[in-house]
């Protein structure tokens, strides 16, 4: 009793504010007495069998009368989960369903079935619920986080319900006490190895692995458990929002569940309280919506269990903030609750790569050259043509759609080209770019091998098809130790001017940074090859005025990250003899050995989609060429014929034919992570 009065008492203060001041005076004035005997009882009502006994519920208007406990005959354990299943109703006829209470069930020692440890008195319920209300109260702001990640779910699989679906089982099955962070990792990871045809054997653990792998093979719904199956179904846009909440471990933490040992609730649920669970979410939410908190009278389940989540980890966040035995400041809860309020689409950022590319050809490639060295005009006219855009009449890149990646939408920036050996500053091509923004996973400091294939056989087509010098992505990491941190990631809003990008790159090469990427939402200032500064170097040259230049440039903070990239040569020449000779199908060559090393995605390469954008391109190109623009090279003009109509395989046939190929560069991936913690570059 002295636990739940001081619980009781620590809470009033909120339930003063939404309307459940009366339900908490009365739990103090009872714990404020010598067991009381409880007021308001009835004597319970004469049946063949012994009923189930139920304490007045907390509700904030229209308590229930319950009936008197009676200890002489007690029903079987297993009994509460033969009562009304109300997962199978709608919310109405659960909450109706709910307030006559046949969960309250008594065991020989007075224990409530299913109820938390210690729970077994019509008092103890009381405060329970009371508790409970305060924390929804608390985070009442969070409620919407099952909102948004369903929102962000349809954003990042696209229009097709199937694909909405499956990424919303892929975060419930691993999202067994993992926070959205790395639940969101883990779901990329197998996600992406299963689409690239090398599904991995361990993504988390082997059975959760070898569940997923199975699913997908016969082409069935995973299978998903107790807790996770309803958490999936709150994700998944495709289905209404289940009746009842998730209950996991933060919502039976709100509700007072403890181990065995008094410790921290941290194990599964069983059957048992999970249907107690059930019962009392529902009643929760009556009482939200009879008390009509922060000024609504809809709330639904998920709602109610997503809003004490938020509280209870908010806490947790802001104690370790505060540091063990201090109690948190408003500021370090606020914090902690903002932190706890992060869903799917806060962590999405963190996972995205920069597939940046032009459309404009490569200016010295002997194909239109015209068009590279023409004016602003016709660049930009030739990078609008609708033909030749990679995202077709969606916002969404074709290429990572035919792999099955998920995806933000392709966004704008500006894509500013340095030709090898040209000096600093000089030779630079500058035309309208485009950022495909594909989900990658993250292990050990970078990118994951499925999606580092996906990615490079992805850019290498992309750059194959359109003529280009090179193809690249890369991404910036945080999650890394400081001493990996030697580049730079500039936050902005949109493309950013070529002046501005021309003049960074000037400041960065004093201090080692000489490459700069716009993505559409920043600029990333890296040293590509042959590596950045050591993190200390960067940092120190940061805090030394390097910060400030940059803010003062680009009216923006500047972070220091680690890039994790590949770079791609196409039409540049190098160091073979082969690479950028017309005709020699090196790089048709490479792109082939990428087909052979994930066959499952080259078929899926092999789309219309893309193949009729290969058309296209060739197309379109013989018409620039008649307008004046340059001629057309012909090993360029017939790779994409052949893809166009046999793919892959078309392809191989044509170079053991001996028909001329693009002699386009090697592969040069850079699979060793760069921002080592030397200082090479510096």
């Amino acid at each position: 009793m002295s636990r739940a009065k001081r619980v009781v008492r620590g809470l009033k203060t909120v339930a003063d504010k939404i309307g459940l001041d009366d339900v908490v005076d009365d739990a103090l004035s009872v714990f404020g007495k010598k067991e009381a005997a409880p007021a308001r009882r009835r004597s319970a009502p004469k049946a063949e069998k012994p009923k189930a006994q139920t304490p007045p519920s907390a509700r904030a208007t229209k308590p229930a009368k319950s009936a008197k406990p009676s200890l002489a005959a007690k029903p079987k354990r297993s009994a509460i989960t033969r009562t009304p299943d109300l997962r199978k109703m709608g919310t109405e006829d659960a909450i109706a369903a709910a307030r006559s209470e046949p969960h309250l069930i008594q065991d020989s020692s007075g224990q409530y079935v299913g109820a938390p440890r210690g729970v077994t008195t019509p008092e103890g319920i009381a405060a329970m619920r009371a508790a409970f209300d305060a924390d929804v109260a608390q985070g009442a702001e969070g409620a919407g986080w099952y909102t948004k990640a369903r929102g962000s779910n349809v954003n990042l699989a696209g229009p097709d319900p199937a694909r909405q679906r499956l990424l919303a089982q892929e975060q419930a099955l691993w999202s067994a006490q993992a926070n959205p962070d790395t639940n969101l990792n883990f779901a990329i990871q197998g996600h992406n190895a299963y689409e690239m045809g090398v599904p991995m054997d361990k993504v988390r653990t082997g059975q959760q692995a070898r569940t997923y792998r199975e699913a997908r093979d016969a082409g069935v719904d995973i299978p998903l458990g107790p807790k996770t199956g309803i958490y999936g179904q709150h994700l998944d846009p495709t289905v209404p929002y289940a009746t009842t909440g998730t209950n996991d471990i933060w919502h039976a933490r709100g509700f007072g569940y403890t181990n065995a040992d008094g410790g921290q609730f941290s194990r599964a649920l069983s059957d048992q309280e999970h249907r107690f669970l059930d019962y009392e979410t529902m009643l929760a939410v009556d009482r939200a919506n009879a008390a009509k908190l922060a000024g609504r009278d809809d709330w639904v389940a998920h709602e109610i269990q997503a809003a004490p989540w938020v509280a209870g980890k908010g806490r947790s966040l802001a104690q370790g903030i505060a540091g063990k035995g201090n109690e948190p400041t408003e500021v370090q809860l606020a914090e902690g609750l903002r932190r706890a309020g992060m869903t799917y689409p806060d962590f999405v950022p963190k996972y995205t790569a920069n597939a940046t590319y032009e459309i404009v050809p490569y200016s010295k490639s002997g194909h239109l050259e015209g068009i590279g060295a023409g004016d602003d005009a016709i660049r930009a006219e030739y990078s609008t043509q609708p033909s030749l855009s990679w995202t077709g009449n969606t916002d969404r890149d074709m290429i990572y759609d035919a792999l099955g990646a998920y995806q933000s939408p392709t966004i704008d920036a500006t894509g500013v080209y340095t030709p090898p050996g040209a000096p600093a500053g000089e030779g630079l091509e500058i035309n309208r770019a485009f950022v495909a923004q594909p989900l990658v996973g993250l292990t050990e400091g970078g990118v994951d091998p499925a999606s580092r294939g996906m990615l490079d056989f992805g850019e290498m087509l992309r750059g194959y098809l359109g003529g280009q010098g090179a193809s690249a992505w890369h991404t910036t990491l945080t999650n890394v130790p400081p001493s990996q941190q030697g580049s730079i990631s500039i936050p902005m809003e949109g493309p950013v001017d070529a002046d501005r990008l021309v003049a960074l790159g000037k400041l960065g090469e004093g201090y080692g940074l000489p490459d700069f990427v716009d993505t559409g939402r920043g600029v990333t200032l890296t040293n590509f090859y042959p590596g950045p500064p050591s993190g200390a170097a960067t940092g120190k040259n940061l805090k030394q005025g390097l910060a400030g230049d940059i803010n003062a440039l680009m009216g923006s903070a500047p972070q220091r990250v680690k890039v994790d990239s590949s770079y791609l040569p196409i039409l540049e020449a190098g160091d073979d003899p082969r690479q950028g000779v017309p005709g020699s199908g090196y790089a048709t060559d490479k792109l082939l050995e990428l087909a052979d090393r994930y066959p499952v995605a080259a078929g899926k390469l092999e789309s219309g989609n893309i193949r009729n954008r290969a058309l296209s391109q060739a197309d379109i190109d013989e018409n620039y060429a008649a307008r004046g623009f340059g001629a057309t090279r012909e090993d360029i003009q017939t790779a994409r014929r052949i893809f166009a109509e046999r793919g892959f395989k078309g392809l191989r046939e044509a170079r053991r034919q001996g028909i001329a190929l693009p002699g386009i560069a090697a592969l040069m991936s850079l699979y060793g992570l760069q921002d080592s913690e030397g200082d090479e570059g510096s």
